[in-house]
This record gives structure tokens, sequence and C-alpha cells, in this order.
């Protein structure tokens, strides 16, 4: 699963970035690729996630990403399934993925530069120290949370079919 995060209705290249680094890791694991997006954003733009690989793509166009309380629930209840979950490195992601690894009880890793080398356990690179040093990291949790770091993965067209799911939120119901 991956967080495609939107700015007032468009995406931008650190998504495009994350989408292309989730289909290779789902070409690896042989999985598919579901995205998920908060916010007033249109078909057609929500249908660019399918150039880089985006199977299907969960839509909640009634949720500000700005509510990290609610925008942690429903990733994190779209992820029950998921092995891996995506977020790039953005400051709306920063406040998102450490509730859903709470919620699910998964391993986190920021930074991350690298598709994983081994997965079981997981073991992915990332940057540390100001970006001066690379370290492997190991995860044995059975979800993983990975926030890739910026410009750490080239942009790979993908074109797939793609399927888009328009969901409601309401407290009331939850």
């Amino acid at each position: 699963l991956v967080y495609a995060e939107s700015w007032n209705g468009s995406f931008r290249k650190s998504t495009y970035e994350v989408i292309s680094y989730a289909k290779e890791l789902a070409k690896k694991t042989e999985g598919d690729l579901v995205a998920i997006s908060f916010g007033d954003v249109s078909k057609e733009e929500l249908l660019t996630l399918s150039k880089y690989g985006a199977n299907r793509i969960v839509s909640y166009n009634n949720i500000n990403k700005g509510d990290n309380q609610i925008a942690s629930k429903l990733i994190a209840d779209e992820a029950k399934e998921s092995a891996y979950i995506i977020f790039s490195n953005t400051y709306t992601s920063k406040m998102i993925a450490p509730r859903v690894s709470v919620k699910l009880n998964s391993g986190i890793v920021s930074n991350v530069i690298a598709i994983p080398d081994s997965f079981s356990p997981l073991a992915v690179k990332r940057t540390s120290f100001s970006s001066k040093a690379i370290e492997l990291v190991e995860v044995n949790t059975p979800n993983v949370i990975l926030s890739i770091a910026p410009n750490s993965f080239h942009l790979k067209e993908s074109e797939t079919e793609c399927m888009i799911t328009n969901k409601d939120f309401s407290e009331k119901g939850d």
C-alpha cells in the first residue's frame, strides 16, 4: 500500500517516486500496488498514478490530509493485509507513518534509498547522520512501513490497468 500524497488536488514528483518504488517492490514480491489518496483529487489526476504502476487506487475525497488522526486510521484499515506500506518522506507523511506503525504494530524505516536486499527478514538501505552515511537495517515485523528519501528513486513509467474506488469516511459509522 502506498500513501499517494496530493497538494491542492495534484500529485508531485515525490508521489510518483514512491509509486515507482512500490511498483518495483511489488514486482519482486509478486504483489499488487494499491495507492490511497486523500482530498479533492480528480479522476484524471488519480489515473496518473497508473502511469507509474498503481493497480488500484482508494480515494477519500472528503478527508483532508492534514487530519493525521483520521488519515492514519484509514491507512491502517486499508493496510491490514499489506506487508509493505510506503510513504514519501514529506512533512505530512512524518505525522501519519508513526501513527500507522503503532496501529499495525509494524516496523518503520525512514530515509530508505533502495529496494530491499532481502525479504526474510527485510533488509533495506537507508541514509543516516544527515545523509553522510548509509546503513543496512533489518526489520522482523510481519508488515513494514518504509519512508522513501527524496530523490533516491528515479521515476519509472510502468503503465498498468487501474481501478479507482471512491470512499467516504464518516465518524458516525466508525
